[in-house]
């Protein structure tokens, strides 16, 4: 391309003048885009990971890592596909570090494929919107009751090791137990990563009915449950005994005809 000077001189503007990206992809025969797919979709595969994790500190690390790993692969792939053919890279090398704005930068150097930054920007989305942390700033006192009524009863602590205890949720255990729907759900947050939750109910008690007040422990570190027990029982306002109360919760939560060994106690029997 020839051009003309102020004083009609003739001079060539140079191919990288021309082109800010001089000797792109039409000039290389191979660069794999496998990694940066894995790039893409990487904060789905660490969402997944998440929640198997065991704990709060287990999530981050996977997040850190799979974060470093995203960093390490588009490193990789700017060193050995884009940085000997893109002359003006626009500092495309810097945006390594920051995974989605790198795969924007690239998919000028190389146009012909551009669906994986879609992909990337609605993986983030995803995993932005419905990882354990985001979830965890939006429960209440609702989302912790829920949670015991639709546990199943072999999550209780107490009866866990119970080879008689009930293939049913809390809330239907409490149902068939009581033999009533009115069942008065309250929660309380005792301290940070505790929580109480009451459930009040009517039921007989030693052949008479009596108002009975069953308080759950939940342990929640902010992102994953820990325990679940049976904390305090109530009957009239009375609260149990230990020894009383492990009965009782016997008598909710197991099936006692399913082994004519079980004991029971007789100042606990709850006789429907």
């Amino acid at each position: 391309m020839n051009n003309y000077g102020f004083f009609g001189g003739g001079f060539n503007i140079p191919p990288f003048a021309q082109n800010p990206f001089y000797q792109t992809a039409p000039n290389i025969s191979y660069h794999d885009d496998a990694p940066i797919w894995f790039v893409a979709l990487a904060p789905m595969f660490s969402l997944f990971l998440e929640s198997i994790a065991g704990d709060k500190i287990a999530a981050v690390v996977l997040w850190v890592f799979t974060f470093v790993l995203c960093v390490l692969i588009c490193k990789r792939d700017y060193n050995k596909y884009v940085k000997p053919i893109a002359f003006n890279n626009f500092n495309i090398e810097k945006t390594v570090y920051i995974p989605l704005l790198y795969l924007i930068k690239r998919k000028k150097v190389f146009p012909t494929n551009k669906l994986y930054v879609v992909v990337c920007i609605i993986s983030l989305l995803v995993a932005a919107t419905q990882n354990g942390f985001v979830q965890a700033l939006l429960y209440n006192d609702t989302t912790y009751i829920n949670t015991i009524k639709q546990s199943a009863c072999y999550r209780i602590d107490d009866v866990a090791n119970d080879k008689n205890v009930l293939d049913i949720t809390i809330e239907d255990a409490i149902k068939d137990f009581s033999r009533t729907n009115e069942i008065n759900w309250s929660c309380e947050k005792i301290s940070s990563g505790e929580f109480e939750i009451t459930a009040d109910f009517d039921a007989y008690y030693n052949s008479r009915l009596c108002k009975l007040s069953l308080s759950f422990q939940l342990l929640y570190d902010g992102f994953s449950y820990g325990g679940l027990s049976v904390k305090t029982i109530e009957i009239d306002n009375r609260v149990l005994s230990e020894a009383d109360k492990a009965a009782l919760v016997m008598n909710i939560f197991t099936d006692y005809s399913a082994d004519d060994s079980s004991n029971k106690s007789d100042s606990s029997y709850i006789e429907v």
